[in-house]
């Protein structure tokens, strides 16, 4: 909107991969290998993602333009290790393993002692996120005991004999966190699982990371939702963030184009791809007007991004943890509408920023 780089102005290129790892990574590969792409913008799609980064092809992705090899990936959801490792990868949002860990010592913290967790197994994010929780509760002198981490297959119709044994095995436990999908989560949820809250009204109840803080989720839950914990790494347009200029200033740009801007706002993942483009544009910026792919790279491996709709982001070269802060919401259905109400001091930092804890049956 602003003339662009010498007349160059971004275009995008859209592909949904229906989260299948081998459908991602044949995209992904489709663009690095007609070199027709300057970037990959966003890449919300972290299966796809992490096997191309696996097998190396972004970091040897031909630049027919220099003659160098690697291809930007900035702006990323960040749910994967992999993804702040790779050193052509750069993630807004904080990993799934953050998450955990902070989901883990805020409910300690709260007086937890014995923890429970119900994780998606189909999709690298569940065991990487369950290794993490697991490792913080033990670091901190607590237990989740093996009964209770629950490895489920998503895509089922129902998990009625999981949820029994559960239930049977976890009733003493003070807090649980779902590591799941959206409708993973709504499935396990119908089998009436114990949910940390005892028959007599003493547990921390329940709480879920990044891809449960979504408006769409909590109205398609319903009541059986209320009172779960949710945790985002972006200032959602709720209060006191919705008192800030670049909340604001988000909110008003998805409505430019979004008729339903309202529920959409309310998605960790739709703020984060917007964050994802503000990384982007950014760096162009920076780097004009000789834009090449590596010194894009040197800005982005030198850049401390401060807009407004997450914590400070500071980037280094091989170190891409840029985003360690995680704040709660709880869900408060009502009426048959969710909304998210802060939860005062949840605010807070990774307890252990360099843990490389293993995925969780490693």
């Amino acid at each position: 909107r602003q003339g662009g780089v010498c007349g160059r102005q971004l275009h995008l290129q859209l592909k949904d991969d229906g989260w299948v790892a081998q459908v991602g990574k044949t995209d992904l590969d489709n663009f690095i290998q007609s070199q027709q792409y300057f970037a990959l913008a966003v890449v919300p799609s972290s299966e796809g993602l992490n096997a191309a980064s696996q097998a190396k092809d972004i970091d040897r992705a031909a630049d027919s333009m220099t003659g160098s090899t690697g291809i930007p990936v900035v702006g990323t959801d960040g749910m994967l290790n992999s993804q702040y490792t790779d050193p052509w990868i750069w993630p807004v949002a904080a990993s799934t393993a953050t998450s955990m860990r902070i989901m883990a010592h805020h409910a300690i913290a709260a007086g937890a002692h014995d923890l429970a967790i119900v994780y998606d197994q189909n999709y690298r994010f569940g065991p990487e996120g369950a290794g993490a929780f697991v490792k913080q509760a033990q670091r901190e002198g607590h237990n989740v005991p093996t009964a209770c981490r629950i490895a489920l297959t998503a895509g089922q119709q129902g998990y009625g004999t999981q949820a029994k044994s559960f239930n049977d095995n976890c009733k003493s436990t003070d807090f649980v966190a779902l590591l799941l999908e959206p409708q993973t989560a709504q499935t396990w949820l119908r089998e009436s699982p114990y949910l940390g809250t005892r028959a007599d009204g003493t547990g921390k109840g329940f709480g879920g990371p990044q891809p449960l803080f979504d408006k769409q989720f909590g109205d398609n839950c319903g009541d059986t939702c209320k009172n779960m914990e949710i945790w985002t790494s972006m200032y959602p347009p709720i209060y006191p963030y919705d008192q800030q200029a670049a909340v604001r200033t988000f909110k008003q740009d998805l409505c430019a184009v979004d008729n339903d801007c309202n529920v959409h706002s309310l998605s960790a993942f739709t703020e984060g791809g917007y964050a994802g483009m503000e990384l982007l544009v950014t760096a162009l910026q920076k780097t004009s007007p000789y834009l090449t792919r590596e010194r894009l790279k040197a800005t982005l491996d030198s850049l401390i991004l401060d807009d407004g709709i997450n914590g400070v982001l500071t980037f280094k070269p091989g170190v891409h943890y840029a985003n360690l802060t995680m704040v709660a919401f709880k869900d408060t259905y009502s009426g048959g509408s969710a909304s998210f109400q802060y939860e005062d001091g949840s605010q807070q930092t990774d307890p252990c920023p360099s843990c490389q804890d293993p995925a969780l049956n490693q």
